[in-house]
């Protein structure tokens, strides 16, 4: 006895998305400035150096 080959089909749905460029849009930089008056009190602080023998440095031997 010899054997039929008979292939079986069907369809098959196939779905895809593709990006496209349907409008576009130009944009500018414009420069603006601000200017704002800010009164405020501020904090102060002062640094002591220490030379290379380990000694405090005040403010008036430094120059």
């Amino acid at each position: 006895m010899e054997d039929i080959v008979i292939p079986v089909s069907e369809e098959e749905v196939v779905l895809s998305k593709d990006t496209v460029v349907t409008d576009e849009f130009e944009v500018e930089k414009t420069r603006h400035t601000d200017h704002e008056t800010v009164t405020e009190t501020t904090r102060r602080e002062e640094l002591d150096i220490d030379d290379v023998d380990g000694h405090v440095v005040e403010d008036d031997d430094r120059f």
